[in-house]
């Protein structure tokens, strides 16, 4: 337990309250222990935020666990670094998620309390919210384009045989053909010199149907370890299943990645029985990322295809984000896809793939 020691009066504090940004100020008070020891004005009127609760004692005796150990995470990694440690995080606020873009500085402590951090937070919810809703509206318009191009290529195939076919009767024609002077001759070569341009035209159609047309997205540095770490606090706020994560740094769609584990991990936290396992690893050769999501619950029954009964329902964005039929269709708009892995035992195991590699895995 905290010792209830008091903070230092420090009129920096009341300094703060005249800047029109959300500025909180967190002290180390023990080994992997922080306490946050204000927010000014603006803060806490845009998170609607009790200081006296927030600022009570530490932050594991204030905050639901999980977000407690992100909290300390983010302050910890901050104290180690002599820049400005900036990331985005999701916290769930009074019932309510949101995300927010925090920059945490070293400031100067106290004799007391000599690790001192600063940190200035802006909410991006809406921009975030944004992002993922042009994420979705890509992959709508990516799988449009798929069908455009499918067709594009079926109706060229279609036409090479009939245009091939006018292309070798005009040669029969001709093969011993006698001009009488009346020009014929001059028409049947016309028409087999328009065949050819025809079937060559079709054939460049192919071609360019036949490559790929994605989009050259360049791929984002993604702090594996931090983003499990604060799904898992949004799934399981109390800390009362086992979850365990990878912790490694990877090369990948951001976007895609954060809302296809999002989605899995609320799954799984809704029918586990106690325990949630992510996986990582990679195909060099193939440049994939794939991440599996596997919990202890009832599973699927045997002859169940889940994501086949997905694709068929509703794949809009809801209240509580995207559906599954949705995250398959965002997946194979950046040439990933989802899979449901049978194993033997209890529960359920999905796995996402997607193009990326793993930076930096851990030692």
């Amino acid at each position: 337990m905290y010792d209830g020691q008091t903070l230092d009066v420090d009129p920096f504090f009341s300094t703060l309250d005249f800047i029109g940004s959300a500025i909180f100020v967190v002290d180390r008070v023990g080994r992997d222990r922080f306490r946050i020891a204000y927010l000014n004005a603006h803060y806490r009127k845009v998170s609607n935020l009790d200081m006296a609760a927030v600022t009570r004692a530490p932050i594991d005796e204030v905050f639901p666990p999980r977000i407690a150990q992100v909290l300390a995470g983010n302050y910890a990694r901050a104290l180690q670094q002599s820049e400005p440690y900036c990331y985005d995080e999701l916290l769930a606020v009074d019932g309510r998620e949101t995300w927010w873009r925090t920059t945490l500085s070293r400031a100067p402590g106290t004799a007391r309390r000599p690790d001192r951090l600063v940190g200035a937070a802006v909410e991006v919810t809406d921009l975030k919210r944004k992002e993922i809703r042009l994420a979705s509206e890509i992959a709508d318009r990516t799988q449009s384009l798929s069908d455009v191009r499918t067709l594009a290529a079926l109706s060229a195939h279609d036409l090479r045989g009939p245009l091939a076919n006018v292309v070798s009767l005009t040669d029969i024609v001709l093969d011993g053909f006698s001009d009488l002077g009346d020009g014929k001759r001059d028409m049947i070569e016309a028409c087999g010199d328009v065949a050819r341009t025809s079937l060559k035209s079709l054939g460049d159609l192919m071609a360019r149907v036949g490559e790929d047309g994605s989009d050259d997205v360049p791929p984002d540095r993604v702090d594996l370890s931090r983003l499990c770490r604060d799904l898992t606090a949004i799934a399981d706020p109390a800390g009362r299943l086992a979850i365990t994560s990878p912790e490694a740094l990877v090369e990948t769609d951001e976007v895609v990645l954060q809302v296809s584990l999002r989605n899995l991990m609320d799954n799984a936290a809704r029918y586990t029985r106690g325990r949630i396992d992510i996986g990582l690893a990679e195909d060099r050769a193939q440049g994939t990322l794939m991440l599996t999501v596997a919990d202890d619950g009832p599973g699927f029954p045997k002859d169940a295809d889940p994501l086949g009964r997905a694709m068929q329902a509703r794949t809009d964005l809801s209240a509580r984000g995207f559906g599954l039929g949705a995250v398959i269709r965002l997946l194979a708009s950046r040439g990933g896809k989802l899979d449901h892995l049978r194993r033997p035992g209890p529960g359920a195991t999905m796995q996402v793939t997607l193009p990326g590699r793993i930076l930096n895995p851990a030692s």
